[in-house]
């Protein structure tokens, strides 16, 4: 399942103060050598990777990541924070300046049904790491899917003097993994953190078309994944 929230500025700051509570607090478990009881909860460290849809080895060049992002590598919050709050690209290139209730990104939280979570305790380590490996395979085939269907920028056309739609080479994201839910329940999900400021080919930072896109896209014989779906 997959549900879509619109970011204020500040509203990273929730997603990298979990990540950091979460480390802090499995710290403390370790210490206190906890029981089985604790074992699903340890592995929620709700660590920020960066998960680049459509050219990742082109695209984190664009916007001077190393090729660790390109494969999933770990983001840093204030890197991040910076993206989101001030539309500024880790090579410090700075895209357009948010008006006072500007959208600075998205929230695509893809959930995996309760009975994942579930079996994923039940399951042995082989298990676990199948399911684990399931979830994001889903969510990076989704993310491929945003792209290839919404991964546009408007480009301003000087013979014509309208907006023309313009592929994005790629779609930079964060990915924060939650094992539980706010009320400390066994739920797997992953919140995907898309700033509002991505590349072009050029390596400026331009919005992403979010308004006017009232299309719904299918690939011929090829439906949208499952995740893909918003509720």
């Amino acid at each position: 399942m997959l549900t879509i929230s619109r970011l204020s500025r500040w509203s990273i700051n929730y997603y990298n103060d979990t990540a950091n509570q979460a480390q802090a607090a499995a710290m403390d478990r370790q210490r206190a050598n906890g029981g089985l009881g604790e074992y699903y909860s340890e592995r929620d460290t709700r660590t920020p990777t960066w998960l680049i849809a459509g050219d990742p080895v082109g695209t984190v060049e664009l916007v001077g990541l190393d090729g660790r992002a390109a494969d999933g590598g770990l983001a840093d919050p204030q890197v991040v924070q910076r993206w989101l709050d001030n539309g500024i690209a880790p090579n410090g290139e700075i895209g357009r300046a948010f008006a006072k209730t500007g959208v600075h990104g998205f929230d695509l939280t893809f959930a995996a049904p309760k009975s994942v979570s579930l079996l994923r305790v039940l399951a042995d380590d082989v298990g676990e790491k199948v399911m684990q490996a399931a979830h994001l395979r889903a969510v990076h085939a989704a993310m491929t899917y945003l792209h290839q269907h919404a991964g546009y920028t408007r480009i301003h056309n000087p013979l014509t003097g309208t907006k023309d739609l313009q592929r994005l080479p790629g779609l930079v994201a964060i990915a924060y993994q939650h094992e539980t839910s706010r009320c400390g329940d066994l739920h797997l999900h992953t919140h995907v953190i898309v700033p509002n400021r991505q590349p072009r080919d050029d390596g400026r930072l331009q919005v992403a078309v979010s308004r006017g896109q009232g299309r719904r896209h299918h690939l011929p014989n090829h439906p949208a994944p499952r995740t893909a779906h918003r509720t």
